[in-house]
């Protein structure tokens, strides 16, 4: 085999180079469609977060103490509640406690199920029919969803409307980010997806402000799916992607949409027509249109390259998942006002995503990631290891940990989209999601196994039987950063739109063609 320097072997010019030499990597179209699916955040932070409002954990419920029987733990008795701050919740609408109590971790742990599901579901989705169509149908169940929960008088019911809707909720997460990311080129591709989580954000302190107003769950969920249904606009707004036309061989529908959005953009036509052309010449000598009917995800299971990246991925997922949770669940604990928690909580994603950018600009993906796990792992460490009487120092410590989180998170959805070719990107996210959901979903679990104490702000005792939970997102932070050094860095490169592209990144600066192909199929 000749050895030839990577810098020479003739790789045909992708259709990401190709569609934004034509449209620009930012202008007037992107910025419409980045804000289109930035603020499908917000309905997205209402399903997800919904059950803070809808069963807070400091509802108190008491005994009627005239009806108490010498068998305390059977609960036979009526509850009083103390409804001070919330006129009604689930809790008290179906009497949630003793030994129903479980079923509201049953119903969260549903709705999870289902965000999981919908992440790969509508991925799959939306790399065979489209992001838009999917995106659309996603929209309009979720927001169905969540107003039969609103008005169904059955627990079970509510229950199965919140696992479709949360089938929903994956999707529209799902396909707006990659959506989002697919349409913008350049230094672009870095601000925006990051940027894109800020509604996330915003939508959890929107959410707090109308519970502070409205008291009763039934009116709030209503009120929050009935402004959810307001997003079905994106139906005439939102656009296909342009990419995912090229990539799928729509010549004619990514020929005018190319059109439209040079008009938008201001940019002259005669780019359009000899861009197409040379998109068209370069489709047709490629494998492209071969390999459409074949290519699917599972190709990159046969890929040993790819197949390597990918599980290197999910596990990443799986313990940022894991930590992002858990330490979430800890957080929940502090402040007395939930309206002010939760509120406060939204904001803070501002600053986290603005510091985000400029790391992963300035340090690329890689750098910017390991040190976030880095800075987590201590912050934890620490966190555990501070006596509880040292508040302020403890505070810090929260805030670095926070910050670490900010980063890691909006980071990876970035890094993970770049890895992916645009043939299966969004199967790639959306399984990548499902496993950090897995990761979501054993948190809790974790939890019911050992006594936590809190002896101070995010101070936890030893396990009875095994190591403090601190301790091990710590771990978890220390293995993510090592998982991430054999991954290849994606700052300032195309996307990848084949399988072929995608391994390329893996051996760009090597001396071997024909290596590439070695390692396709």
């Amino acid at each position: 085999m000749e050895d030839v320097n990577s810098n020479e072997i003739a790789i045909k010019k992708p259709p990401s180079d190709i569609l934004f030499d034509t449209i620009g990597n930012f202008g007037k179209w992107q910025f419409r469609i980045s804000l289109l699916m930035a603020l499908l955040r917000l309905p997205i932070a209402w399903f997800q977060l919904g059950n803070i409002l809808l069963a807070p954990s400091d509802v108190c419920h008491m005994p009627n103490i005239s009806n108490i029987s010498t068998n305390y733990q059977s609960c036979q008795f009526g509850y009083e509640y103390n409804r001070t701050q919330f006129q009604s919740t689930i809790i008290t609408e179906w009497d949630l406690v003793c030994d129903r109590k479980g079923l509201v971790d049953l119903s969260l742990f549903l709705l999870m199920i289902g965000i999981l599901i919908g992440n790969i579901l509508f991925g799959i989705t939306a790399d065979l029919y489209g992001r838009k169509s999917s995106l659309i149908f996603a929209i309009a169940a979720q927001s169905i969803c969540g107003i039969i929960m609103s008005l169904t008088p059955d627990f079970w019911v509510f229950t199965l409307f919140r696992f479709l809707g949360g089938v929903a909720n994956g999707g529209t997460l799902t396909i707006s980010f990659v959506l989002c990311m697919e349409v913008v080129g350049g230094k672009y591709r870095t601000i925006i997806p990051i940027l894109y989580q800020i509604p996330f954000g915003l939508g959890s302190a929107l959410m707090a402000l109308l519970g502070y107003w409205i008291r009763d769950w039934r009116e709030l969920q209503l009120t929050l799916s009935v402004l959810s249904i307001l997003f079905l606009f994106n139906f005439w707004l939102c656009s296909e992607s342009p990419r995912w036309l090229l990539v799928t061989g729509k010549k004619e529908k990514a020929y005018k949409l190319l059109e439209e959005i040079c008009a938008i953009n201001k940019l002259p036509k005669a780019n359009i027509k000899m861009a197409t052309h040379e998109l068209i010449l370069s489709s047709d000598k490629s494998d492209v249109k071969s390999d459409e009917k074949t290519i699917n995800f599972k190709s990159i299971f046969k890929s040993p390259i790819l197949l390597k990246r990918t599980l290197i991925l999910y596990l990443n997922w799986f313990m940022n998942g894991f930590t992002f949770f858990a330490f979430s669940l800890r957080l929940g604990s502090v402040g007395t006002n939930p309206w002010i928690t939760v509120g406060m909580g939204g904001l803070a994603v501002i600053p986290g995503a603005i510091l985000c950018v400029c790391c992963l600009q300035r340090l690329g993906r890689k750098v910017s990631l390991i040190s976030a796990n880095i800075l987590g792992m201590i912050s934890f460490i620490l966190i555990q290891l501070i006596p509880p009487s040292l508040n302020y120092l403890n505070l810090l410590l929260v805030l670095m940990a926070v910050i670490s989180l900010s980063v890691s998170l909006p980071g990876l959805y970035l890094y993970t989209g770049e890895l992916f070719p645009t043939v299966v990107r969004n199967a790639g996210i959306g399984s990548s999601a499902m496993f950090s959901r897995l990761g979501s979903l054993l948190s809790p679990i974790i939890f019911a196994f050992g006594t936590m104490q809190t002896g101070g702000l995010l101070q936890s005792e030893y396990w009875s039987n095994g190591p403090p939970i601190l301790l091990i997102l710590a771990t978890l932070s220390a293995l993510q950063a090592i998982l991430i050094c054999p991954l290849p860095e994606t700052k300032d490169k195309p996307l990848p739109d084949t399988i072929e592209e995608a391994i390329y990144h893996v051996f760009h600066g090597k001396n071997a063609r024909d290596t590439i192909h070695g390692h396709l199929f």
